[in-house]
């Protein structure tokens, strides 16, 4: 069975195991302690089919269920962090149902207007007689489909979507506006300043006001809550009163910051000024210093800005100048200004700031050099090297022009209050403002005395605290700018201090005619809401705070040893006093709980603040939109600060971590502003509780950060604070981790993830994990830089948690990141490497290769590239010695499996394989040489005809060499080259049991008999290369391997080079691009060998001997003299094209070839130029092509139909029999001229390609982008649906509307579908001229698209209402083949196009009829190994089953390969069994297990995908005497109606077949001549039938086209005639197509030229066709549609009745047609 087979299972499971990501859910289950949440990622419902991994699904609302239920919880909380929907996976709502019809897979009606029960109007059954057991009679006994109510409702409600996740969009390359350096924000504070010491110059001079000032009386008297001159005192100038205030002032700042020296001078002098300020400075080096001013005893500043102060003896007030002032403070200084007209002196300082930084810059300028001098010293002594004066921040009580208030209420230094006591003062002025009744017990003085402590904030003071905290914070937040919030709020412990309570001083002084001024300005905030929610807080405590006090007497009275201490909170308890507040900008955590609480505590009602907060921000993230272009995308939350603090609590961190989570899943914009306002130390401390609640909030948050930021390594490692995930990770199922059991697989993906960022690029980190989950009898032992596995090695913890993990096949997402997890870990660290030997961790990784899902394939080689790209080979450290043969068989062996996977379907899978062959190409450089040396010399002995494998081949090589040079020492000097290079035999080369490639060899050949066909290059000893011979040449078909002497043969590093060189013409470009980097490298590293000069003359020598055997590169056209000319060292390279063909590079060569013993040539430039551009042409894949880009061939399909395997038709001895040209495709021996070909059509590009620099010389190993893409899952939202699935959205009304309206084409059409088959069908509707002759046509089932195909590479896409071409472009296939089939997928909703090619490659289309948009989706080498089967060839042929998600595949090989679009894997090959090439496919749309293969030589088999790969053959019709006798031109199986089954032949005969019959049901023979016994004498209504001339007339039939639903069917024949049957065989019509005369005439063909394409549009009654030598199309449609029946549903198709209203297309806004006269516009142009 190959890999990834699934024995016929539905595409949803592989081995009984769903393979889609499970949807990525924040789910909350409650706790059993709490009842609050917890989060996890939900799975489906079982009641839900499982998806694919790139499957998307549209459900019916009512159909599906999303997570799981729980019970509610009783908590404040939300009830869950819901996600709506997995990525890819779509819900539909209740509106979107399907209506019942046979479109798609999900038809409730039988297609001709029945009902689900198959009736029709009139209750009779499809035949148009009544069903005896009422039961629908369908063909083939398929009316039991439809007779389960689940399976119908299934079909017609669920929609499936391919080829749309995101490694489709992106192609596994991140957004190209990715960068993770500019993603996120600078959010550590690198300058971090701390206010070290503060001076506090008080100038009051107690008992003399100064002289500018008039007091009022009574006034203002409070100084820092003392009255200077208390009314019982008998001397008004005592200095205790003064003491007193400057210890209150010195007490009040240390609540703001402990740490800081503060220094009090009462009413200062000059000298004891500056003494102080200088001191400080010199203590403080360049750390911030406070100056604080009162300077309510001394007069008001002066114009210039001068304080003042004392002389000694206090007789003189003496100004201080700002400039003296700032020399003695120095820089950074946070001055304080409480004083009348303080504004004044923060313009005086900055005038002296500008004064000061002027001579500094003077002084340097006339010193440098001590300015240097002076800068180390400096530097030396970690100071700044220059001051920095403008570095200062003021904050002055008034402006200018104003005076403090007196108010007898307040206090004097109402500034400093409300800077230093702010819940004092807020207090006071509350009541101030909403003045209490006569009757309360407040008092302004007793309000004070709130109970409780400002740390402690589960105390009515520490509450109140709290929420004035987090106000302000919030405040600021909203109003200020992000860099100013920075500097002000998180810069500085004590500046943010004094800028919250400055935020009240705005609030407060504004009142009493003062507006207090900063600098940096911040606007004014007086006005801010959540003021008013302050006010309410303080209402609240004031209400209780009698009952408070009361209580806090009786508790003192019944505490014999005073008061208990309250529980603290999270802070620590800090020295503070009542009416203060204790600033919070980065706090601390408790990594455990609470103390136990005392026995007497306050009971008061809690404030409702933070719950109505947080609330509020939930309300923000129900309607912040989740889709870029948005509007009010990325509107910052204004209650972020409050849930920084909210952490802070118990009772609320767990729904505000809940919340927080919700709000970075919105995106890294999310992640920035978090981390921006201070969250990360509190996420950081968090790690250290053991509170198992918050596991699944925490995991998902640092998952979130470290996608975003990947800086935070050392935080982790610090505190091992990575054990919070390991423990996780390495969790068993039984453990109680606190996640809830329908989570744990997601959570410890995000584990796996967290653990693997630690790890990247991070050895400390490495060692860490690796250290902390090992145990302690690990050793590891180094040689040479390698790592070898000691006895006495054990098992890390985290290897084997990894190891398990990828055993849950339920889980893909854990699946992946615990691959990359072991990847990060293993990733230049070989001690994680040896202990990964030890557990055989990396044969366990490498059963991952075969998963379901592709992103975990992908990951698989992530983690074995890092495997062996880990350690050096050994010996003296060069790449290509290897040391130890363990660690090489080991990864020889790795490697034979890992080559396997060469033909998977998915690009990332592809691009990762390139990248680990890079590494291990690099690793083992020298082998690879001798790899591409010898198979060189194979390609040449073959191209000669020499056989390969004579004993002598290596000294017949050495001869030529010498005859080349000339001289017997050059000769030498090769021969020792080999013998270098035969020495490598004991290192691991060779072919006999006893090396270790031998044992590796076995291994792959073992792993092929599973999978036989999933390389293309064997590993056998044959003579059997990639590179197609010609007829002249001998064919290579030994089998029985010849002793061979060479030293790669039969090693994996043959097959893998021969596999690199194949990729290097991939069908994808990125493939192609990073393979062609690895084949130059090792090219460049042969001719840069002592067999470098050699190497260049045999590949000039392919040059000249091979090419100039192929007459198509040689009439190529180009001018090859030129390459012959440049040098080596030229810039100019010729570019790898992304595909094997004869490019230009090639042609090139052929030019450039001539005079073989010349050293230059094409091959010279082999150094500069890419070599895989040629290479692959002669042993990468590549083959001969067929034809001349230049040529105009005598028969499109003919010329063409030959694949690139093909060759030209051989030398036939004798003439053609009858016998033999009926086993001829129909178009073999036309000799028809078509018109010219369209100019070369752009090649549509893959997304995020970007083209190979060839200025670069190839380096390997490549980088991997995976990893980066991977991690960009966790940087968008997973926790809400997606733009396109919130109704309202733009995307959702577009698909709202586009399902509308496909529902009413359905319905529209229904009654046309019976008449249509006893209708005329010649009925003109269209004609538009394409520019080539169509050879394949389809039409889009909705959309007014008909998509066709040349004979080349080119694809055009039409509007055939508007007969305008919407797109032209190439599908880049190679030079000698053709697009050979053409599908729509996802019709549905936004289709895509398919296309196979005769190469054996599909391609998907994204945008494909808007021509600057359209994306190369996906493209796989469907067919590997295209064979030539009875000498005729058919190229790719394909069925695709949108219900399935299925892509049958057969051609030109012996098997029908089935592809499994979800997986993007082959999951079955199923056998021909027929030696002749399979023509046509058809399969069942609806359950999608039968499918019908027509051959070559004219059998027709169907075959059951249910049943074992050997017995999968259900039916075959071969017998020539009654079934058909020639080439199968079509075989079709009708979507709807009756589910016919219809095949025809190149000599006209047409079957319609039962599966459950061994003989047709009916026959029309291409005479005309009738089997069926109800057929009629005629086989038109007329009677007027082709008639019985010839029997056995040749390719007469040339096309078969069946339409999906209606009981008709079309033939196009060589006589130009298109002939429309029903499927009661009863001719409707017969008509030509029309054709332009002045083409005829051009081009002298015959007027009867062949028809080469006919197609009927799915639905509508209408069909196209086109013909050889015409490069137009022509409508048809049936007289049905001609109006009286559906009101011209088709006329306005362009038909005759195009003018009239009323139809579908008109009603759904599809505009008006042409009328007549415009249809054949294009006719008289022509």
């Amino acid at each position: 069975m190959p890999r990834g087979a699934t024995n016929g299972l539905l595409p949803e499971q592989v081995d009984g195991h769903p393979s889609k990501h499970p949807q990525p859910v924040l789910n909350i289950h409650p706790s059993a302690s709490l009842q609050q949440g917890s989060v996890g990622i939900a799975q489906h419902s079982p009641q839900r089919r499982p998806h694919t991994a790139n499957q998307h699904s549209f459900e019916h609302a009512n159909g599906a269920h999303h997570g799981h239920e729980h019970a509610a919880s009783d908590s404040d909380d939300d009830g869950g962090l819901q996600m709506q929907r997995a990525k890819g996976a779509r819900q539909r709502p209740t509106t979107l149902a399907r209506a019942k019809s046979d479109m798609g897979r999900g038809q409730r009606g039988d297609g001709n207007g029945r009902d689900g029960h198959g009736k029709d109007g009139n209750g009779k059954d499809g035949n148009g007689k009544d069903g005896k057991d009422g039961k629908v009679r369908m063909r083939h006994g398929w009316e039991v489909q439809l007779e389960s109510q689940e399976q119908a409702t299934l079909l017609s409600q669920t929609f499936f979507m391919y080829f749309e996740d995101k490694r489709h969009e992106t192609a596994g390359n991140a957004a190209p506006d990715y960068d993770p350096q500019t993603i996120v924000t600078e959010w550590r504070m690198k300058d971090r300043l701390k206010t070290v010491s503060a001076i506090l110059a008080v100038c009051l001079n107690v008992g003399v006001d100064p002289p500018d000032v008039i007091k009022t009386d009574p006034c203002a008297r409070l100084e820092c809550w003392v009255d200077p001159i208390p009314p019982d005192s008998t001397n008004p100038s005592s200095n205790n009163s003064n003491a007193q205030i400057g210890k209150n002032l010195q007490s009040q700042y240390e609540n703001l910051s402990l740490r800081t020296r503060y220094k009090v001078i009462l009413d200062p002098t000059i000298e004891e000024l500056k003494r102080y300020t200088t001191s400080l400075r010199r203590t403080a080096h360049a750390e911030r210093i406070l100056f604080h001013y009162n300077g309510h005893g001394v007069p008001k500043p002066t114009q210039s800005g001068e304080v003042w102060c004392f002389n000694r003896s206090y007789t003189q007030y003496i100004p201080i100048s700002l400039y003296d002032l700032q020399d003695w403070v120095g820089a950074p200084g946070l001055w304080v200004w409480d004083c009348s007209a303080a504004a004044g002196i923060i313009t005086g300082f900055l005038d002296a700031v500008a004064k000061h930084t002027l001579a500094q810059q003077e002084a340097l300028k006339r010193d440098p050099s001590r300015a240097q001098q002076q800068q180390q010293q400096q530097q030396q002594q970690q100071q700044q090297p220059t001051i920095r004066w403008d570095d200062c921040i003021h904050l002055a009580a008034c402006r200018e022009t104003e005076t403090l208030p007196t108010n007898p209420h307040l206090p004097a230094d109402l500034f400093t209050s409300c800077l230093t006591t702010p819940i004092a003062m807020a207090v006071r002025f509350f009541l101030l403002q909403n003045p209490l009744p006569s009757t309360s017990t407040i008092a302004l003085d007793t309000a004070r005395n709130i109970p409780g402590k400002v740390s402690e904030r589960r105390t009515p003071l520490g509450e109140l605290n709290w929420i004035f905290t987090a106000i302000t914070d919030t405040i600021a937040w909203n109003c200020l700018s992000k860099p100013l919030f920075k500097k002000l709020f998180r810069q500085d412990l004590m500046v943010a201090a004094l800028f919250r309570n400055f935020l009240l001083a705005q609030r407060v002084m504004r009142i009493y005619h003062c507006h207090p001024v900063s600098y940096p300005a911040i606007p004014d905030t007086h006005n801010h809401p959540l003021w008013q929610s302050w006010d309410l807080a303080v209402e609240m405590i004031l209400a209780q705070l009698p009952r408070l006090v009361e209580q806090q007497k009786a508790n003192e009275v019944a505490t014999s040893e005073g008061a208990h201490p309250l529980p603290n909170g999270l802070n620590a308890p800090a020295a503070q006093v009542n009416g203060t507040h204790q600033p919070t900008p980065q706090p601390p955590l408790a990594a455990a709980p609470p103390p136990p609480q005392p026995l007497q505590e306050l009971e008061y009602q809690h404030s409702d603040f933070f719950a109505d907060q947080l609330s509020a921000f939930e309300v923000y993230l129900s309607a912040t939109p989740a889709a870029p272009t948005a509007h009010g995308y990325a509107h910052p939350p204004a209650q972020l600060p409050i849930v920084l603090q909210v952490l802070l609590s118990q009772v609320h961190r767990l729904r505000a971590l809940i919340l927080l989570s919700k709000f970075l899943d919105l995106g890294p914009w999310a992640v920035n502003l978090a981390l921006s306002i201070g969250i990360f130390p509190y996420v950081l401390k968090l790690l250290q509780s053991q509170a198992v609640e918050l596991k699944p909030p925490m995991v998902f948050i640092w998952a979130r950060i470290l996608a975003v930021d990947q800086s935070c390594q050392g935080d982790l490692l610090k505190d091992s604070g990575f054990t919070y995930f390991t423990t996780i990770l390495a969790s068993s199922p039984n453990s109680n981790s606190g996640i809830p059991l329908g989570n744990v697989a997601e959570h410890r993906a995000m584990s796996a993830f967290v653990l693997a960022m630690f790890c990247k690029d991070f050895r400390p980190g490495k060692a860490a994990v690796l250290e902390a989950s090992s145990p302690s009898t690990t050793s590891f032992s180094h040689s040479h830089s390698s790592s070898t596995v000691t006895p006495g090695h054990g098992t890390s913890d985290i290897v084997e948690a990894c190891l398990q993990h990828l055993l849950d096949m339920e889980n893909p997402l854990l699946r992946q990141f615990s691959l990359l997890c072991l990847s990060h870990l293993w990733r230049d660290f070989p001690p994680a490497k040896a202990v990964g030997l030890s557990c055989q961790a990396h044969a366990r990784v490498r059963d991952r290769s075969h998963d379901p899902v592709p992103e975990v394939r992908a990951a698989c080689l992530d983690a074995l590239t890092s495997f062996v790209g880990t350690g050096t080979p050994g010996g003296d450290g060069s790449p290509g010695d290897v040391g130890d043969a363990a660690v090489v068989l080991e990864e020889e062996t790795l490697a034979s499996v890992i080559v396997a996977m060469g033909m998977d379907g998915s690009i990332m899978v592809r691009k990762e394989l390139t990248v680990f062959y890079s590494t291990f190409i690099r690793k083992y450089e020298a082998r690879f040489v001798v790899a591409a040396w010898e198979q060189l010399l194979e390609e040449r002995d073959k191209r000669a005809g020499r056989d390969g494998e004579e004993e002598e081949e290596v000294e017949g090589v050495m001869g030529m060499g010498m005859q080349m040079d000339g001289g017997g020492e050059d000769a030498r000097s090769v021969y020792d080259g080999s013998a270098a290079l035969q020495h490598l035999n004991g290192n691991g080369y060779g072919h006999g049991s006893g090396s270790g490639s031998g044992s590796a060899i076995g291994a792959i050949n073992a792993f092929r008999t599973d999978h036989e066909r999933s390389v293309s290059f064997t590993t056998t000893c044959t003579s059997e290369t990639t590179t197609t011979t010609t007829s002249s040449e001998p064919s290579s078909t030994t089998t029985t391997p010849k002793p061979s002497r060479t030293l790669s043969k039969k090693t994996i590093y043959r097959a893998m080079w021969r596999q690199i060189l194949s990729m290097s013409a991939d069908p994808h470009p990125e493939v192609a691009r990073n393979a062609s980097v690895v084949v130059d490298h090792v090219i460049n590293a042969l001719l840069d060998s002592p067999l470098g000069e050699y190497a260049d003359r045999i590949l000039d020598e392919l040059v000249v001997q091979g090419l100039k055997k192929d007459h198509l590169a040689l009439s190529s056209g180009i001018d090859g003299g030129s390459s012959r000319q440049r040098s080596r060292g030229e810039p100019h390279r010729p570019q790898t094209p992304p595909s094997p063909a004869a490019s230009s590079t090639a042609s090139k060569a052929t030019g450039g070839g001539g005079g073989g013993g010349a050293p230059d040539g094409y091959f010279a430039l082999s150094r500069t130029a890419s070599m895989a551009a040629a290479m692959k042409n002669f042993f990468g894949g590549a083959k001969t092509p067929t034809g001349g880009p230049g040529d105009t061939p005598p028969s499109p399909t003919r010329s063409h139909r030959n694949s690139i395997v093909g060759g030209s038709n051989p030398y036939r001895s004798r003439p053609l029999t009858p016998g033999d040209a009926a086993m001829l495709p129909p178009d073999a021996l036309d000799q028809i001229n078509g018109p010219p070909h369209q100019p070369k059509a752009r090649v549509p590009p893959s997304p995020c390609f970007t083209e190979r620099d060839l200025s670069k010389p190839p380096e390997i190993p490549l980088k991997s982008t995976f990893f980066t893409w991977s991690s960009s899952y966790f940087r968008e939202p997973q926790m809400r649906a997606s733009e396109a699935d919130e109704p309202g959205s733009l995307d959702y009304n577009e698909r709202l509307w586009r399902r509308n309206r496909n529902d009413k084409i359905i319905a529209s059409t229904q009654p046309l579908k019976e008449a249509a088959g006893s209708q005329s069908w010649d009925v003109p509707c269209g004609y538009f001229g394409i520019g080539a002759a169509p050879v394949k046509m389809v039409f889009h089932q909705f959309e007014n698209h008909l998509v066709t195909s040349d004979d080349r590479d080119s694809i055009a896409v039409w509007d055939w209402q508007e007969e305008r071409q919407l797109a032209r472009f190439s599908n880049g296939n190679p030079v000698g083949s053709r697009v050979t089939e053409l599908r729509f997928i996802n019709e549905d909703d936004q289709a895509m196009l398919m296309t196979g090619s005769s190469d054996g490659v599909i391609k998907i289309f994204r945008n494909y009829d808007e021509g600057k948009r359209v994306e190369l989706a996906s493209s796989f080498r469907a067919l590997s190994d295209l064979v030539v089967s009875d000498k005729q060839n058919a190229g790719l042929v394909f069925d695709w089953q949108q219900g399935q998600g299925r892509v049958l595949v057969a051609g030109d090989d012996r098997v029908i390969r089935v592809w499994q679009a979800g997986h993007e894997l082959c999951i079955a090959d199923i056998p021909a069994r027929s030696g002749s090439c399979i023509t046509a496919l058809t399969s069942d749309q609806v359950e999608g297990n039968v499918f019908v293969a027509g051959f070559g030589n004219g059998s027709v088999r169907a075959y059951d995908q249910r049943m074992s790969a050997r017995d999968s053959m259900i039916m075959d019709w071969v017998d020539r005497k009654t079934d058909h006798r020639s080439w199968i031109v079509g075989v079709h199986l009708q979507r709807g109606g009756m589910r016919e089954l219809m095949s025809a032949e190149s000599n006209g005969g047409i079957r319609l077949w039962d599966i459950r019959m061994r003989k047709a049901v009916s026959a029309l023979d291409s005479a005309g001549a009738h089997s069926n016994k109800h057929a009629s004498a005629g086989n038109n209504g007329n009677g007027n039938g082709p008639t019985n001339t010839n029997r056995h007339s040749p390719r007469t039939l040339r096309c078969l086209s069946v339409h999906e639903h209606a009981p008709v069917f079309a033939t196009g024949s060589a006589d130009h005639t298109i002939r429309v049957y029903n499927t009661q065989l009863k001719h409707l019509s017969s008509f030509e197509p029309y054709m332009s005369y002045l083409r005829l005439a051009a081009n002298g063909g015959p007027r009867n030229a062949p028809i080469t394409a006919t197609a009927f549009h799915p639905h509508r009654m209408m069909m196209a066709c086109g013909a050889v030598n015409d490069g137009h199309v022509n409508l048809f449609k049936c007289e049905a549609t001609g109006g009286k029946e559906e009101k011209g549903v088709l006329d306005n198709g362009g038909g005759s009745g195009s003018g009239r209203g009323g139809g579908v297309v008109e009603e759904w806004g599809q505009g008006q047609g042409q009328g007549q006269g415009q249809e054949w516009s294009h006719t008289l142009q022509a």
